[in-house]
């Protein structure tokens, strides 16, 4: 079992597209005292000592790294401006990197060894430099792990390059070369064009959201032209021999990363993951809300632990023509009954990425 510990939800960098520009979350640092019972409660084989927070702030997080390094491996995350000195106390490290300047090539240069990673934010922002900042990385037997931003709003939407409609939908749609008179003569309920739909519909086995596609047309192109930046970004990695672990551009074949995983707050609440750690918007080409849902006890997590291996038990907001509007979206529960929900988790999709 791998245990998420968040020891701290402050931070010493106030980050454009962190989530804590748009929660009410109060901040916290976990007690000494709630840290040791937590690591005599669960029995596990990796403790990942980071949150929303960084971790190295934490006025004890000498004594709480000890105390952790001897129960099992440890990982983090961080921003890097405080880790020199706690860098030979983490099995697996990974410095978040916005841009190569002179420190973070020194900062990373001094961390080398095989467990450490270049953590990136893939945006419209840094998409030109983004093979330079892999190669000079991989150059330097770093690895890297590279995620799409998580949009909260809809102007971190509009920098973001992937596309939250599966590919399937995207290449069934292929077979009609006027999509727009297509849907047109869909609420029109055109015999022909509901025949067209359901038979298309089949071929995914959920609704196909026409809308999206239509309106994100651009963005579809643009996430298929990323692929292939990608894919040049895992041959530097293979030329160097380095790992590299890249996000998808398009939402397909879910999966719940945090299967084998819990979070824990910094205030000592429970969570499934780390997305439903906190409430918080997030922003998908319609506004929803994902609905916070953390306990005092394990126990009270249910059988939701459980379901969440197998992702067709959610719906998925944004393969749906009838998102945008939805109150469902906004909502502490999903169109299946669930609560909480995966419905418009990102990283089930493999669109966002985190160090576990």
């Amino acid at each position: 079992m791998n245990l998420q510990i968040e020891v701290t939800n402050r931070c010493n960098l106030s980050c454009d597209y962190c989530i804590r520009n748009y929660w009410s979350a109060k901040p916290t640092d976990m007690s000494l005292h709630t840290f040791k019972q937590i690591l005599d409660s669960f029995n596990a084989d990796r403790l990942i000592l980071y949150g929303f927070g960084e971790s190295t702030i934490h006025k004890n997080f000498d004594e709480m790294l000890r105390l952790a390094s001897s129960k099992a491996e440890v990982v983090l995350v961080t921003n890097g401006l405080r880790v020199r000195r706690f860098a030979d106390k983490i099995d697996v490290l990974a410095v978040s990197v916005k841009r190569l300047d002179g420190k973070t090539k020194s900062l990373l240069k001094d961390l080398k060894r095989r467990n450490v990673y270049a953590s990136l934010v893939l945006t419209k922002d840094n998409l030109s430099n983004f093979l330079e900042l892999v190669n000079w990385i991989c150059e330097n037997g770093i690895n890297v792990i590279a995620t799409n931003l998580v949009p909260y709003n809809k102007e971190m939407y509009e920098k973001t390059l992937f596309v939250c409609t599966s590919r399937k939908s995207v290449d069934i749609c292929k077979r009609i070369d006027d999509l727009n008179g297509f849907l047109k003569s869909l609420v029109h309920l055109s015999p022909l064009a509901v025949r067209l739909y359901k038979d298309m519909s089949s071929s995914v086995d959920y609704r196909l959201n026409l809308s999206y596609i239509i309106k994100n047309s651009d963005k579809i192109a643009k996430a298929k032209a990323v692929e292939s930046l990608l894919s040049k970004a895992k041959d530097i990695a293979e030329m160097y021999g380095v790992e590299i672990d890249l996000p998808e551009m398009f939402a397909d074949d879910r999966r719940c990363p945090y299967e084998d995983c819990l979070f824990i707050r910094a205030d000592g609440k429970i969570a499934p993951c780390m997305d439903l750690a906190y409430t918080h918007p997030i922003y998908l080409g319609f506004e929803g809300v994902v609905e916070g849902f953390a306990v005092e006890d394990v126990d009270e997590l249910g059988d939701f632990i459980k379901k969440r291996c197998d992702m067709d038990n959610f719906p998925w907001c944004c393969d749906c023509q009838f998102a945008e509007g939805c109150w469902y979206v906004c909502s502490d529960y999903d169109c299946y009954g669930n609560k909480p929900t995966c419905s418009l988790c990102l990283y089930s999709a493999g669109i966002a990425k985190c160090l576990l």
